[in-house]
């Protein structure tokens, strides 16, 4: 044995005696010196087990990290990093280190027990980003799929704009106020809602000094009843309950207004009041019979009741619904696709056909017809097709006033460049798949769909820091609260995975071959909609 040797063994069993004796500033002196010597897991080990003792959570994980490191299958180490993760609340990183126990130990009970333990760690954690989230309440939900999905039924507000004098129209005037804030909604700009919001602020303020200064008259009260309805619905998107509220007071202005009823409508759909939402949309469906956006919300209500089950009523409502969007908004793409599911759901080629025909008529330069075409076409594996209809949506859609649906083309466009060879794809392949992701994040870096992708091209190239950073990234999405739930399990799912690729590649390939646990999840589109995304990125 080596003079270094044998200074380190003495101090170790120095150490170990410091140890059973309770005196642990001593041991860890010793401890540090035999590291100081020959770093060793075995070392960092004890002296972990020192600062546990003495509650200095931050120093166990250091040092239980270093002898990690040094040595990946010490099981023994990873249950006191995630008793220390524990403890300082690392809910995250309690969970992944117990995720890994249950691979290294061979134990049948204790690597069930490890199994139990990273599943509660994990749905704690979920609980916490969650309730994280819902307490800081994001300025507004702009850029998310799912908000821009409630209001892309919307057509210009006709009713409102009747009620403004377009010759008339003076800068800083709650009249003209309102109308930019209503042109502002179709604008090509990823913060129109933001902007929209400080719109309509200013001009309620000036409708009720009008109102102190002039009185109420029916003209004012029906326009106080428009500003305060879209007031109260951008409280409601970005997670203020008073949002509700004012929507309300806006209808006992102005009962007659239809789309107000389509407003309370949505809430009371994000509230599960199903029943009450169907009566509120009747009701506005009387006022207005041809009002586009009553038949796609109804179509959209009837979508979470029927849960795409053929033959119900509530799939034929839905269906009979869009066909009457489309037939008061032919030029409106969304509900293309969304017949055409319905067709293929009842193996009706004809009716297919005769869409498909529709569409030719009237959207045939349109970017999202342009997209289901491009989606028809990869799916039947005409792949030419396929690129040659995405690359001219993404042309035609460069002055689409939608920018997430922008977003969207551009990520089907990626995720055509992989699946030409999803098992191997090249770094060229790789490069290409990249550059139409970062066009789409530049156009919305809150879309979860476009940061799980370029999460996932990392983790394909083996980058699994940076997986991890993006998997980041999709956790602190300012999301609707159905949906937070599951992207954030899942973004913490995938980027344990990537941790694991780190800690201890060789069970990578288990990992992958898991099934993820939706027991953490909540609300059943919230489910659909990250199968369907997690279908998209071929995870």
């Amino acid at each position: 044995m080596s003079s270094v040797q044998e200074q380190v063994q003495v101090l170790k069993e120095e150490g170990n005696t410091l140890f059973k004796n309770k005196q642990f500033d001593e041991a860890i002196e010793k401890y540090t010196k035999a590291i100081d010597l020959q770093p060793d897991a075995v070392f960092y080990s004890n002296r972990s087990a020192c600062y546990q003792q003495l509650k200095l959570w931050e120093k166990v994980i250091e040092d239980c990290t270093a002898a990690l490191k040094l040595r990946r299958d010490y099981l023994k180490v990873w249950r006191r990093r995630a008793l220390a993760h524990k403890e300082i609340g690392d809910y995250e990183e309690c969970s992944f280190d117990w995720l890994i126990v249950s691979y290294y130990e061979t134990d049948p009970k204790a690597k069930k027990t490890a199994q139990k333990q990273h599943a509660m760690e994990m749905s704690q954690a979920t609980q916490m980003i969650c309730q994280k989230m819902e307490k800081e309440r994001p300025k507004l939900l702009q850029g998310v799929d799912r908000t821009l999905e409630l209001i892309a039924g919307f057509p210009e507000d006709a009713e409102a704009l009747a009620l403004l004098d377009m010759n008339n129209l003076v800068d800083g005037t709650a009249d003209n106020l309102l109308f930019q804030m209503l042109k502002k909604l179709n604008e090509n700009n990823i913060d129109r809602y933001q902007e929209a919001e400080e719109l309509v602020v200013r001009a309620l303020s000036e409708y009720k000094k009008h109102f102190v200064k002039h009185g109420k008259s029916p003209e004012l009260t029906k326009k106080l009843a428009v500003a305060a309805e879209y007031n109260g619905l951008f409280k409601y998107l970005r997670g203020d309950s008073d949002g509700i509220s004012e929507i309300e007071t806006a209808a006992s202005w102005d009962p007659a207004r239809a789309r107000n009823k389509v407003v309370q409508a949505l809430t009371l759909i994000g509230s599960q009041k199903f029943e009450e939402a169907e009566k509120m949309l009747l009701a506005a469906q009387t006022m207005r019979p041809n009002a586009p956006e009553v038949h796609y919300y109804k179509a959209k209500l009837y979508d979470m009741l029927c849960n795409d089950q053929v033959g119900t009523q509530y799939f034929k409502k839905s269906k009979e619904s869009y066909q009457k969007f489309m037939d008061v908004w032919p030029e409106n793409s969304y509900p293309y696709s969304r017949m055409i599911s319905f067709a293929e759901a009842e193996n009706d080629e004809q009716l297919i056909k005769k869409l498909l025909e529709r569409g030719e008529k009237y959207l045939s330069e349109d970017p999202g017809f342009l997209n289901l075409l491009a989606e028809r076409a990869a799916d039947e594996g005409r792949s030419k097709e396929a690129v040659a209809y995405a690359d001219k949506a993404i042309i035609n859609g460069e002055n689409w006033p939608t920018a997430v649906m922008r977003t969207k083309q551009l990520c089907n466009r990626a995720g055509m460049v992989i699946a030409a060879d999803p098992e191997n794809p090249t770094e060229a392949e790789f490069a290409e798949t990249e550059k139409y992701l970062q066009k789409a994040y530049k156009l919305d870096s809150r879309a979860e769909e476009v940061i799980v992708m370029l999460a996932q091209v990392r983790f394909e190239q083996a980058k699994y820091e940076e997986a991890i950073e993006w998997y980041g990234k999709a956790i602190e999405i300012p999301i609707l609260q159905d949906e937070r739930t599951y992207l954030v399990s899942m973004a913490l799912d995938r980027r344990a995975y990537a941790k694991v690729m780190i800690w201890a590649p060789e069970f990578g390939e288990e990992f992958l071959n898991k099934d993820f646990d939706e027991e953490l999840m909540s609300g059943e589109n919230a489910v659909d909609m990250m199968k369907e995304l997690m279908g998209t990125i071929g995870q």
